[in-house]
């Protein structure tokens, strides 16, 4: 039986909000809501227990998590959108129509301001852009990280990580099937487009070299051209086994591979997506609009996400007026049209990659591949938070952390990885050791 007693309003209100983003885009009721936390949760939503008469009156107090349309138990329950969610809400909406689209940034507050120079490393907080330039946490609000405690998070017991997750589709355009539980777009096969081939002479048809020549003539002068690269964000040196950093989840696949941002750097981001969206804000529709030509892999370039602009890389082939992007930003991967892409200016080429990729140390896929109930549970675990990460492993050849997750937002600490076997959701590959150890050894830290 669960202690209800140990949750508090915050927890409670974080676990209503994440249940209405992730039925809102079927028509999520107040006893839909209520069926769902239980199920989730293992107890009744403790309305009673909070001074309420009915549920739907206690989503109603809700003000600032969700909104409530009607009455009785068939009220219609939406999530209260803000900037730092709007996002979340969109990956769930767009997962369950399997057409990925979540918003990851606040509109620029003016559109009159183009940058005409770019120095690298000037214009955003003065931080270096090199190799180990740390990633950023995309929250809009000024004082997004005030409720977050400053003291450093419980140690967990470090032990051999030896499970890695097979690659999914990424920036650099290879996948998997043993990643099916992706919040990406969808897997629906490609249109075969047949047509009849015209004999011709091997002579006529130019080599690769030269249309690629051909094909950058067409790019300005001051875009980012074919075979241009952007640098990945890297793992820091100082960030090694046993260390803890600060992070923040912006795209989760499945619990071996999701993407982050370190937690320092939260303007930094803002300021680079508004600055990007003042810039193109100011181009005609057909103004720098990337041509079929250099739809290229590889290519780096802007694409639309929900009507903003996004740094992005092109994974896949040109083909029917569509091709997949990856977000180098945020390490989402959609399909997008040609008309919602243009170049990439070279002054916003500076600023590595944001997206830096992790795994959850320790657990494993329960039948040898992941659910999507249990890429949805951990995306309900890691939502708006800023987040403890314990550093198990660091594969600096892959650039990917395997870490263990700590939520110390609430009265509690969770430990995420360890939230994803309560759940049923994950196997332990060191059960008793990790388990016993770790929490132990974290609360006489805590004491200390």
């Amino acid at each position: 039986m669960v202690d209800q007693q140990q949750f508090s309003m915050e927890e409670i209100k974080c676990i209503v909000r994440s249940i209405a983003i992730s039925g809102s885009s079927k028509g999520l009721t107040a006893r839909d809501l209520a069926r769902d936390f239980k199920n989730m949760e293992g107890y009744d939503l403790p309305f009673r227990r909070l001074g309420f008469a009915s549920v739907e009156q206690f989503l109603f107090s809700l003000k600032d998590t969700v909104r409530v349309n009607g009455f009785g138990p068939t009220a219609t329950v939406e999530p209260v959108v803000t900037q730092s969610n709007k996002h979340i809400r969109e990956l769930v909406i767009a997962s369950k129509t399997n057409n990925n689209s979540w918003n990851r940034n606040k509109k620029s507050g003016s559109n009159s301001y183009r940058p005409k120079t770019y120095n690298n490393g000037s214009n955003y907080n003065g931080r270096s852009s090199g190799n180990n330039y740390s990633g950023g946490s995309h929250r809009t609000s000024d004082n997004g990280n005030a409720n977050y405690r400053d003291s450093e998070p419980r140690k967990v017991i470090n032990s051999e990580f030896d499970y890695y997750d097979a690659d999914a589709i990424d920036e650099n355009g290879s996948e998997s099937s043993d990643d099916e539980p992706k919040f990406t777009m969808n897997g629906n096969s490609r249109l075969e487009q047949v047509q009849e081939v015209a004999p011709t002479s091997k002579d006529a048809i130019p080599d690769s070299d030269a249309l690629d020549f051909v094909n950058s003539l067409e790019v300005p002068s001051d875009a980012m051209n074919i075979g241009d690269k952007i640098e990945t964000c890297k793992v820091p040196a100082n960030v090694v086994p046993k260390a803890s950093i600060r992070v923040f989840v912006t795209e989760v696949h499945n619990p071996n591979r999701l993407w982050y941002h370190v937690g320092d750097n939260v303007a930094m981001i803002d300021d680079m997506m508004n600055e990007i969206e003042a810039y193109y804000a100011q181009l005609t529709r057909e103004e720098w609009r990337l041509k079929p030509g250099n739809a290229r892999v590889g290519f780096y370039c802007m694409a639309k996400y929900h009507g903003q602009w996004h740094r992005a890389k092109i994974v896949s082939e040109y083909e029917h007026n569509k091709l997949k992007v990856f977000y180098i930003d945020y390490g989402t991967v959609a399909l997008v049209e040609l008309r919602d892409l243009k170049y990439m200016a070279k002054i916003f080429s500076d600023v590595p990659a944001q997206a830096m990729r992790a795994s959850l140390a320790y657990v494993k896929p329960v039948n040898h591949r992941w659910t999507r109930d249990a890429s949805w549970s951990l995306l309900s675990l890691v939502f708006e938070k800023l987040l403890y990460a314990y550093v198990v492993d660091v594969d600096r050849v892959d650039n990917i952390l395997h870490v263990v997750l700590i939520d110390t937002s609430g009265p509690q600490d969770h430990i995420i990885n360890q939230q994803l076997f309560v759940k049923g959701h994950a196997v332990w590959e060191d059960d008793l050791p990790y388990k016993e150890k770790s929490v132990s050894e974290s609360h006489a830290d805590k004491q200390t």
